[in-house]
């Protein structure tokens, strides 16, 4: 399992993304597509609402079999 330790801001939303997408680079587009789209609303919420005002911390865990 990979793992990013990462502040949840949406400036670092890309950085978080380009990390996932390093990971599942073989799977098919489709399910990266899918991946991607659910990651951005997950993230975007935690940057926006989880710690507001303040910044905390995210950990993304990916793990491909």
């Amino acid at each position: 399992m990979k793992e990013l330790v990462i502040d949840a801001t949406l400036e670092n939303m890309d950085t978080a993304l380009d990390f996932i997408n390093a990971q599942i680079q073989d799977s098919p587009a489709k399910i990266r597509n899918q991946i991607g789209i659910a990651f951005d609303e997950i993230f975007s919420n935690i940057a926006r609402y989880a710690y507001h005002p303040d910044v905390g911390g995210v950990i993304v865990r990916i793990a491909v079999d």
